[in-house]
């Protein structure tokens, strides 16, 4: 079977059950069915002692969106495609789903999906190692971390890991508690749940960045389970710099704190101090790799770059002062492929929370900071750019 997918179910339909249940208690059962020579179905029970779904809510609770009562979004969170999510993983592997409930008494989720008996050589060969040499643990020492997450399991499975790897974890439950312990607080990274009660993660991360320097440039990892192109979109244009798909492994987490989010070490294993952000860079590696390192190329494409995109700022500067924001969304998207060619990924994802919100005419106030601050960081970059030309 597939071990991500019956495990992102189990977590669904556990935190559902947590969720919604203040007493009595919240039962997993397991057993096999239906044996056959080459396997079974392993139905899996989820009963708990909740609030319990309205009889006549029972027939839409897999469809996406779908809560017993908008209330119930306000008062406990969520998006609403947990259930939808888990209905749509059982089928991916040919299993059902069925939901039996009763107001104010429970419910009861059950779920088969047929798997084939394994083999001991197999478990061999997908056994997890204790420990994955990959993680260097030394690394993330004293690195501090805001973990934002509502959902009790993932929280804890999160702060796990990385009180493992000896980082300061601070929690929120909520973006209103995040925006709250940043204020008060220097972290390196925040880790920020997007569906959560009370503030969500879009709403959170765009008040982060309404804040002052430093504490507006932290940078902002979605944590989502809908990894979708339109849901990563919504994220940046947020003001997120990246994301990680739920459920993620250790190596995951790791990959993206010192991998993407590049948080700078010492070499015995604590982070640097300055939290101050770091100025937009420019990787050159993508160009050199398409034109085989050809010199005259690299002039070209940094020439071109260097005395084109001065003019468009200019425009872009006086569109903020007219507030034209038609015409900034799009200069934002006329510039926008430029920054992937010269490896300024920083900048790119701001151009790009630019153009979304400009042209939808959304979090004014916080894009208007963002492009002013852009438009700074371009000029430092083509100074160092012009620079850069002797040396190519």
């Amino acid at each position: 079977g597939d071990p991500v997918r019956l495990n992102q179910i189990l977590i669904n339909l556990i935190s559902n059950a947590v969720k919604f249940t203040h007493a009595g208690r919240i039962q997993v059962v397991c057993s096999a069915e239906k044996r056959r020579k080459n396997g079974c179905t392993v139905k899996i029970e989820v009963l708990d002692t909740g609030v319990g779904v309205p009889s006549d809510k029972l027939g839409t609770i897999f469809e996406s969106f779908s809560q017993a009562d908008a209330s119930v979004t306000r008062k406990y969170g969520g998006s609403g495609l947990g259930l939808t999510i888990v209905k749509q993983l059982v089928e991916l592997q040919d299993g059902t789903i069925e939901v039996r409930s009763e107001e104010h008494k429970g419910s009861s989720f059950v779920v088969r999906v047929p798997y084939h008996y394994g083999e001991s050589h197999h478990l061999k060969k997908t056994a997890v190692p204790k420990s994955t040499p990959s993680i260097d643990a030394r690394t993330l020492r004293d690195v501090k971390i805001l973990l934002v997450e509502d959902n009790d399991i993932n929280r804890l499975y999160a702060k796990s890991i990385l009180i493992k790897w000896q980082c300061t974890v601070d929690i929120a439950e909520n973006g209103l508690v995040a925006i709250e312990k940043i204020k008060n607080n220097a972290y390196h990274v925040v880790l920020m749940d997007v569906q959560m009660p009370v503030m969500d993660g879009y709403e959170a991360t765009r008040a982060i960045r309404l804040m002052d320097a430093p504490m507006r440039s932290v940078p902002i990892v979605a944590l989502t389970a809908n990894a979708t192109k339109p849901d990563i979109e919504k994220c940046l244009a947020a003001g997120m710099n990246d994301y990680l798909p739920k459920p993620f492994t250790p190596d995951d987490l790791y990959g993206k704190i010192i991998r993407d989010l590049k948080i700078k070490t010492r070499k015995n294993g604590g982070v640097k101090k300055d939290l101050s952000p770091v100025k937009p860079a420019f990787d050159l590696g993508y160009l050199r790799s398409v034109s085989d390192n050809n010199e005259e190329f690299l002039r070209e494409m940094i020439g071109t770059f260097v005395e084109t995109i001065p003019p468009v700022l200019d425009e872009m500067a006086g569109c903020l002062s007219e507030h034209n924001w038609y015409k900034l969304s799009r200069l934002a998207h006329q510039i926008k492929p430029s920054f992937g060619l010269m490896g300024m990924d920083d900048l790119r994802k701001t151009v790009f929370f630019i153009e979304e919100n400009a042209d939808q005419k959304t979090n004014l106030t916080a894009m208007k900071k963002v492009a002013s601050t852009f438009i700074e960081d371009c000029r430092s970059v083509i100074v160092a750019l012009k620079n850069e030309l002797p040396a190519v």
